[in-house]
């Protein structure tokens, strides 16, 4: 199968070329394609924005609910340092206490 062939057929099977390209070489055949596809891309991200734009817009406290799940989490993360920080302070203390027994009772 040729590039050419193989080009029309991408495009034939997004649905963005109709027909075969007028082409004989790879290069133009692909661009054809590519820019094609940029299209469609563009198509869908465009229809991505107005759905979300109609979400908010249908619902406005989306918003508000995120940002205070995100100070929650926030929150819940600092905790979680905090905590690991002190436990990580008093397992070197019970260690050093363990070693400094350990070489105790082995002495010289």
């Amino acid at each position: 199968m040729s590039c050419v062939t193989a080009s029309s057929l991408i495009g034939q099977k997004l649905g963005v070329i109709h027909g075969p390209p007028k082409t004989d070489s790879c290069a133009p055949a692909l661009r054809i394609v590519l820019l094609e596809l940029g299209v469609v891309m563009r198509r869908l991200t465009d229809s991505t924005q107005r759905t979300t734009r109609r979400h908010l817009a249908a619902n406005p406290r989306r918003g508000s609910v995120f940002v205070e799940y995100l100070l929650l989490v926030t929150l819940v993360g600092i905790g979680v340092i905090a905590g690991l920080a002190t436990v990580r302070e008093a397992l070197v203390n019970e260690l050093t206490d363990l070693a400094n027994a350990i070489s105790a009772i082995s002495g010289p």
